[in-house]
């Protein structure tokens, strides 16, 4: 499965990497796709690295995806929404990030974007070295100085 999504009636690669959840419903370009849930530990938002309180101990927590086939390739990619008010500040999208108890409804295509578990988000910025895929080790998420 690739990182990307395109359209199964489209003739050129869009490669699209997200989707509103706002839109997912009503637009045509997702009416053949499927849901799927994408397992994290951390997530980041440019070079601020947002966490579950959850997370600290190592405990995965799961991002809204959708899913299809472009000429038998397989891509996927993550369902966002409105950023809450802590994150608003670095940018003004975030993944839809689904409680456990929601797991099921989202695959049964329903809407589910639960606020509370978002109650218990952190953010804290990291060093830009997490925006290249070369680097893969426990620098990409220690936290940097507030003044940095």
């Amino acid at each position: 499965m690739k990182w990307s999504y395109n359209h199964t009636w489209s003739k050129t690669l869009l490669n699209l990497i997200n989707a509103r959840c706002e839109t997912i419903n009503i637009k045509l370009s997702f009416k053949m796709a499927k849901r799927c849930l994408l397992l994290q530990m951390v997530s980041y938002s440019g070079s601020e690295l947002i966490t579950l309180s959850s997370s600290v101990n190592n405990e995965l927590f799961y991002l809204a995806g959708i899913y299809t086939k472009y000429n038998g390739v397989g891509g996927c990619f993550i369902v966002t929404r409105e950023a809450t008010l802590l994150l608003s500040e670095v940018h003004q999208r975030m993944s839809v990030i689904l409680a456990d108890y929601d797991l099921d409804s989202w695959l049964a295509r329903e809407d589910v974007f639960d606020q509370k578990l978002l109650e218990n988000m952190e953010c804290h910025l990291v060093s830009t070295i997490v925006n290249s895929i070369r680097n893969n080790d426990k620098t990409c998420v220690e936290s940097l100085p507030p003044d940095s």
